[in-house]
């Protein structure tokens, strides 16, 4: 089975993980394959101003990349790293690949671009880093991505006796994900339900039932947007009404009628026909923040309350044209589809006698794909994806992998192209269309398994690690 394992996936390998143009150029393969099927738009006016965001082993390869690009976004970016004059050399470059041209700008990207010199194998360290950042009051998190990693091809443990590998790749990755998860939840996105609306108050007495409703279809802005496009909402609202949204970053007032020749359609061809209603920008933010304010709006009675305050459906959250959500991607890799999780022993003590830095790394990946899933029911509020980034031409793969790395280097993708998912996981909107716990290449969902490889768990066995690993790090957590 093993050999078929291999076999499968190197067939697979060759056609879908590297980057070359077979066939005397008349068929792609691999990443330009896929990237022929991608939406060059689809990221082109996304800006993550107010998103913070997190990545491990951000000096090099995917990383650093991930870097680049989401800091190009407007992302606030923290860098973690083993190395910190490696990590500041990082940070330089990605600083002058974002097109600063003034001391203004040079002094703004580096007070976004924030570097946290940590080692992933030291789980102390992992865990005060993790508790310290999410204690803080200022430390939200809005997007993880766990990229750090290693293989080493010797058996090593540490003083804990942690086997070196699964201390950065599993350990490390658990440990620091779980304990940022308080700081996930600070995320606007999560702990308001997208908090771009609070509650909205209607200035005639609305008609009985339900009065506005944004929908799944509705073009809600996200944070960082001029108000410019129109606002969905149900047809029963009356067309004489005037709506006051609640924004947290500014106050939008919505009249509503009719806008001719246009239906939600248009903005989203799969969506229902609903009215539009137009929205402009209030001149006076702090007077309609007062006005509209729960103390205020508690001091009317009951009586006049109830019909001049409603609740929003929060159904506005799979807006496709929403980028807040609370994000945690794991790059993970495909070589974990030889591998089936070892439930019972996640750290493979009874195999250090044949041990296989390859095959341990695997392992290592596919227990990856495994929390990730296990995380998305435990925290269900915040959206976990693996993903793999194909055969990349990084300085860990040339390292730890220096004979593959020479026979495959011609054909393997560049880091943009390895990162290129990460990124689009990070910032396309809507997120939410994707099942919670899903395993991406090239910014699709695929299978966690190879046909026929028998690598399936049970949910039982996926328990049953989940709760080892926690036995594993509990001493860490304290």
């Amino acid at each position: 089975m093993s050999a078929f394992r291999s076999l499968a996936w190197f067939s697979k390998g060759m056609r879908e993980y590297t980057n070359p143009l077979l066939f005397f150029h008349l068929f792609r393969s691999g990443y330009e394959s896929a990237a022929s099927h991608f939406d060059p738009n689809e990221l082109k006016n996304v800006r993550l101003d107010n998103h913070r965001v997190l990545i491990t082993g951000a000096n090099s390869g995917i990383g650093l990349v991930c870097c680049k690009e989401l800091a190009k976004h407007g992302a606030e970016i923290h860098m973690v790293c083993r190395s910190k004059p490696r990590a500041e050399e990082a940070r330089q470059q990605i600083i002058s690949e974002t097109g600063v041209n003034d001391s203004v700008s040079y002094s703004f990207y580096q007070e976004r671009i924030i570097i946290h010199p940590l080692d992933l194998s030291k789980p102390n360290e992992v865990r005060n880093f993790g508790k310290q950042f999410a204690n803080n009051n200022d430390s939200r998190l809005d997007i993880l991505i766990n990229n750090a990693g290693c293989m080493i091809n010797e058996y090593k443990t540490d003083e804990n006796g942690i086997e070196a590998n699964f201390a950065t790749n599993t350990l490390g990755t658990y440990i620091l994900t779980e304990s940022l998860i308080p700081a996930l939840k600070k995320s606007p996105d999560v702990s308001m339900n997208n908090n771009l609306i609070t509650f909205c108050a209607v200035t005639q007495d609305p008609p009985s039932g339900p009065v506005l409703s944004i929908s799944e279809s509705c073009p809600v802005m996200d944070s960082n947007s001029i108000i410019s496009e129109t606002v969905c909402a149900d047809s029963d609202l009356s067309s004489s009404q005037t709506v006051a949204l609640l924004n947290v970053h500014r106050i939008v007032a919505v009249t509503a009628h009719e806008t001719e020749n246009k239906s939600s359609s248009t903005l989203n061809p799969a969506a229902p026909n609903r009215s539009h209603h137009s929205a402009t920008e209030v001149s006076d933010e702090s007077n309609y923040r007062d006005s509209l304010s729960p103390e205020n709006m508690s001091d009317a009675s009951d009586d006049d309350q109830k019909p001049n305050t409603i609740l929003i459906d929060t159904d506005y959250l799979d807006d496709p044209l929403s980028t807040n959500e609370a994000r945690v991607i794991t790059v993970s890799s495909g070589g974990m589809l030889v591998q089936k999780l070892d439930h019972a022993d996640p750290m493979l003590t009874t195999r250090h006698n044949k041990f296989d830095g390859t095959m341990v790394y695997a392992q290592n990946k596919r227990q990856q794909v495994v929390m990730t899933e296990m995380w998305s029911k435990n925290y269900p509020e915040i959206f976990f994806c693996s993903m793999h980034p194909g055969w990349a031409d990084t300085p860990a793969v040339a390292l730890s992998m220096p004979s593959f790395y020479n026979k495959m280097k011609n054909k393997l993708r560049t880091p943009e192209q390895g990162a290129d998912t990460a990124i689009w996981l990070a910032a396309v909107p809507n997120v939410r269309r994707f099942q919670n716990g899903s395993f991406f290449q090239d910014r699709q969902v695929v299978s966690q398994h190879l046909k026929l490889a028998c690598t399936h768990s049970k949910d039982d066995e996926k328990r049953k690690f989940m709760s080892n690993l926690a036995d594993i790090a509990a001493p860490f957590l304290k």
